[in-house]
């Protein structure tokens, strides 16, 4: 259920125009409202989002699951369209009848727990019972659901790090000898090699690829080159020089037409069309291409880090998708069983292998990602994993305030804006909703 392509990278970001109350606490009983309890089979709901070949495997999973616990009642599923998914478990939530289980991006996630209307999972993570204990995810799992103070309310169920596609096709034509999985291989994948495969691209007719404003695509950038975004819960890209100097770098490409910007790239056409026609060297996606991209013969194509200072491999962002339980579910004692096997290796395993479109969140499924051989260094994408960031859970706990910075990023880049201006605008938008936790 991690966000797949420009659509989904746009899901949950709006600030909905529904304010969510705050739900009564109650007192809990083994983490749970007294009324809560269940003597008997009882239904419950699980909401979700996806695209369908996440939803098949999703579904079979709640089958299998619904099979083997009858006793305890059926899960159902109730799937949403993405755009219209935060708003409408808001409005359920404010009803009284929001789905027991409820997944939820980092932002849905940040809200949720400031509105107190899921369940703290820590004492039942780290319980007897449990198949994800905490210490089987490492930090980059988290994100907004474990709060500043060490608590958690939600599981990471999948994860979907950035990685550069490259077409071959287009980098052969251009003159480039080596791929770039092989230059990276042998610790050369640097900015200059980069910068002098870029062009080669250029200079063949083709644009290097697409540059995004979204944290997902753009922090990157940032980072690869050794930058730093935030710092002590701060905004400081606008004082880091190596920061400032790759952001310049990325306007400077567009600028120069070597690349495109998100928002001109030609009409009815997106960075993946592009790429499958041969009119771009690279993409900057997760797995989600995968299926798609799987299914043309004539794309030649594989993946491979963002370059480094130093050719190894660079620091690059993630996206997470977490589990939580509602307060009000039905039976909380079924509803975690259900998460626990959902999220644990077991279910990570069954749901992302045989063509899955995410990476496992949790230590010990890596091995689905390479299943298949595709793409031949898929194996990047769980290397990925390790050291990736989430959404800075500085922007997940401002409700719009990672949307308000994606739209600054884009103004910036349609009026070929200086860097340094651009991201101390940033800065004086983002800090003092930091501090104040919404914006102004």
């Amino acid at each position: 259920m991690t966000h797949t392509g420009l659509t989904r990278r746009s899901v949950l970001r709006t600030t909905s125009a529904l304010a969510l109350p705050v739900l009564g606490a109650g007192a809990l009983a083994a983490c749970g409202d007294d009324d809560t309890g269940a003597s008997g089979p009882v239904d419950m709901v699980f909401s979700a989002w996806g695209s369908p070949e996440e939803m098949k495997k999703a579904d079979e999973f709640v089958a299998k699951f619904n099979a083997a616990n009858s006793a305890a009642g059926k899960i159902s599923m109730a799937l949403t369209p993405v755009d219209s998914y935060k708003e409408k478990i808001l409005t359920q939530l404010v009803g009284g009848n929001a789905p027991d289980i409820i997944a939820a991006t980092d932002d849905f996630m940040a809200k949720l727990i400031e509105s107190n209307a899921v369940v703290e999972l820590g004492p039942l993570l780290d319980g007897a019972d449990s198949k994800t204990k905490t210490s089987d995810f490492g930090a980059e799992a988290w994100g907004a659901a474990k709060t500043k103070d060490g608590r958690y309310f939600g599981i990471t169920t999948d994860a979907n790090p950035s990685l550069m596609w490259y077409n071959t096709k287009v980098l052969r034509t251009a003159g480039v000898a080596e791929e770039p999985s092989a230059t990276f291989e042998a610790g050369k994948w640097t900015r200059d090699y980069f910068q002098n495969t870029i062009d080669k691209v250029v200079a063949s007719g083709v644009k290097a690829f697409v540059v995004g404003s979204s944290w997902y695509d753009l922090y990157p950038w940032l980072t690869c080159f050794g930058g730093t975004v935030y710092q002590d819960g701060t905004f400081v890209a606008q004082d880091d020089a190596t920061s400032v100097e790759a952001l310049q770098w990325l306007v400077d490409l567009v600028k120069a037409k070597a690349c495109y910007h998100v928002l001109n790239v030609p009409a009815g056409q997106g960075q993946d069309s592009l790429f499958m026609a041969n009119n771009l060297a690279f993409t900057t996606e997760g797995r989600w291409v995968v299926p798609q991209y799987s299914k043309i013969s004539s794309l030649e194509t594989d993946v491979v880090h963002r370059p480094s200072v130093d050719g190894k491999m660079a620091v690059t962002a993630t996206y997470t998708a977490f589990m939580t339980i509602n307060k009000k579910a039905k039976n909380q004692d079924a509803a975690f069983k259900f998460l626990t096997e959902y999220g644990s290796v077991e279910g990570q395993t069954f749901r992302l292998g045989d063509g899955g479109v995410s990476v496992p969140s949790i230590k010990g499924a890596d091995a689905v990602v390479t299943q298949g051989g595709y793409p031949k260094h898929a194996k990047y994408f769980t290397d990925a994993q390790t050291t990736a960031f989430p959404l800075p859970v500085e922007e997940a706990r401002v409700p719009g305030l990672s949307a308000a910075i994606q739209r600054a990023f884009d103004e910036m880049f349609a009026k070929n804006g200086d860097a340094k201006t651009g991201l101390q605008a940033i800065a004086a938008l983002a800090n003092p909703a930091i501090e104040k936790g919404q914006l102004n």
